[in-house]
């Protein structure tokens, strides 16, 4: 070992300054000696974060099955914040950590082996299915539980034959398999499966958290056989199960490339779930519901909108299509039935599509008294809106009515804060509108010093200079 190692060392292990020490690890991520790994994993029990960081960012660096094998016993260490940052480590470091682990998954301890199996979970290297499949039988619950589910997060089929032999003996962990099962996603498990499901419903009620996982599970790994069951079994189910159920045939036949067997008949079934569900669950019941026709369904449709980016995004596509959308979004709008952001942004993208296809030379019949009353109902929400809120209002009217939007602003504009005149030159700007310049550009002798430097930043940015704004306003 040349003597500036030596000194790094040295003062990563025993420098009074905890700066000295965090730069003597930083600057051993160059080095991957034994020597060098050994003091970094001492590092990692610094009682200062900025060391024990360093010397965690340099292990990472330095990596492999050397770093794995330095610091794996401490994930036995009696530091819960060693033991975190080393798992975190041992994770980082990955399939080369795996033959380090192994043995400590077999440790007398059952905190320990639980906590190696966790950490080989989530590497999810198949390196170690065949050694976790052997501790299914452990004799501690916790660690059998770990076990599933570091098997599930892998995704091998090998442990399957053993997961059904445990899920049929042990009650307690039907679950956790059900759930490693769909993880795995092979299909040869859906016969197993159904059949569970089909047991576990012909029982008294009970335990509604195996039906979940089962209805889960065939969702990810379900065939024909499953989807024509799950499909009898959602108009008699309710509440939470009848989501899953639901979620689980969108599932299945995306997957299967199946056309979806819904009809109007089913839209009293559907309507509660997509009222009631989020999340998954949302966007299932409105790919059930998005090829159904009817004003009930495109107004719950609408009434989702808001419910996150995601969904918006996904109605939005849906409800293009849907006739009456326009007059339907007007009306919730004035009824305050509907999240007004996401509202506003809907009608400004149907008056876009319907101003595409004049453009384009279709005949279109748009009615200019429901023009007005979008208009009405937008402008309207301007004083109680929010930023984002208001920067959809201003869109959405120049989309609407470009010409009365101008003076609608123009009353705006008459408020005495200067704040909110540049408020809606920013939002102006973002606009792409023929008329936008010209207003911006009314802005250029406010008495305001700021508002007339933002009104000239906005110009600039549409690519016009102050003296050709000024000269196509005369």
């Amino acid at each position: 070992m040349n003597i500036e190692l030596k000194k790094l060392v040295n003062a990563l292990l025993i420098d009074d300054d905890p700066d000295v020490r965090r730069l003597a690890a930083e600057d051993l991520s160059g080095y991957d000696t034994l020597t060098v790994i050994a003091a970094l994993a001492i590092g990692l029990q610094d009682e200062k974060k900025g060391v024990r960081d360093a010397a965690f960012r340099s292990l990472c660096t330095i990596g492999g099955e050397k770093v794995a094998r330095a610091v794996v016993e401490y994930i036995g260490d009696e530091n819960i914040t060693t033991r975190n940052l080393v798992a975190e480590l041992l994770m980082n470091i990955g399939d080369d950590a795996v033959s380090a682990l192994l043995p400590f998954s077999q440790d007398i301890s059952p905190d320990v082996r639980k906590f190696a199996i966790d950490i080989l979970g989530e590497i999810g290297s198949t390196y170690a299915v065949e050694s976790l499949t052997h501790l299914l039988r452990d004799s501690d619950m916790n660690v059998r539980l770990s076990v599933i589910e570091a098997l599930g997060n892998i995704g091998d089929p090998y442990p399957l034959k053993e997961l059904i032999s445990i899920y049929e003996h042990d009650e307690l962990v039907r679950p956790a398999v059900t759930e490693a099962i769909g993880k795995i996603g092979d299909c040869s498990a859906a016969r197993f499966c159904l059949g569970q499901l089909k047991k576990q419903l012909s029982r008294p009620p009970g335990d509604s958290i195996l039906e979940y996982t089962i209805i889960e599970a065939l969702g990810k790994i379900g065939n024909k056989s499953a989807l024509n069951y799950l499909y009898k079994l959602l108009p008699d189910s309710s509440g939470h199960v009848q989501q899953v159920i639901l979620h689980a045939i969108i599932q299945i036949s995306g997957r299967l490339q199946y056309d979806l067997q819904f009809t109007n008949k089913d839209v009293a079934t559907l309507l509660p779930i997509l009222e009631g569900a989020s999340g998954e669950m949302l966007h299932s019941a409105i790919k059930a519901l998005s090829g159904l026709t009817g004003d009930d369904i495109t107004k719950a449709l609408i009434k989702k909108l808001g419910s996150s980016d995601k969904v918006n995004d996904h109605l939005y596509q849906v409800i293009m299509d849907r006739q009456q959308a326009f007059l339907l979004s007007i009306e919730l709008l004035e009824d305050d039935h509907v999240e007004n952001s996401a509202a506003i942004l809907l009608l400004k993208k149907l008056a876009q599509r319907d101003l595409k296809r004049i453009y384009s030379g279709d005949t279109i019949d748009i009615d200019p008294n429901l023009i007005n009353r979008a208009f009405t109902i937008v402008a309207g929400c301007w004083e109680t809106a929010d930023e984002t809120t208001r920067a959809a209002i201003v869109d959405a009217l120049f989309t609407l009515d470009g010409d009365r939007a101008v003076l609608f602003l123009d009353k705006i504009v008459e408020d005495q804060d200067p704040w909110l005149r540049m408020h809606v030159i920013e939002l102006l700007t973002a606009i792409e509108d023929r008329r936008t310049p010209e207003f911006i550009s009314r802005f250029l002798s406010d008495d305001d010093e700021m508002v007339r430097e933002v009104a000239a930043a906005a110009l600039r940015s549409k690519g016009m200079t102050v003296d050709e704004s000024m000269a196509e306003g005369n």
